[in-house]
């Protein structure tokens, strides 16, 4: 195991993320009546496939996103 750690900026990244994922799951749950095992499940199939991009490509998006919300 390596001492690797995210910047702050790519750990905020990665939290509002999961925190829209988790969101979405809970509107699925509360519209559809979806049991919890059903969204584990699909949240399962659907991590295994996530990828998140590499530290150049988050940290030109973050620059992005900040260049545009300063307008």
């Amino acid at each position: 195991m390596t001492n690797f750690e995210f910047l702050p900026e790519h750990k905020a990244y990665i939290e509002e993320f999961f925190d829209i994922v988790d969101s979405a799951c809970h509107y699925l749950q509360e519209e559809t009546n979806c049991p919890d095992e059903a969204i584990d499940e699909f949240l399962s199939e659907a991590i295994g496939t996530w990828q998140l991009p590499n530290l150049e490509q988050l940290d030109e998006a973050l620059r992005v996103q900040k260049t545009l919300i300063k307008g």
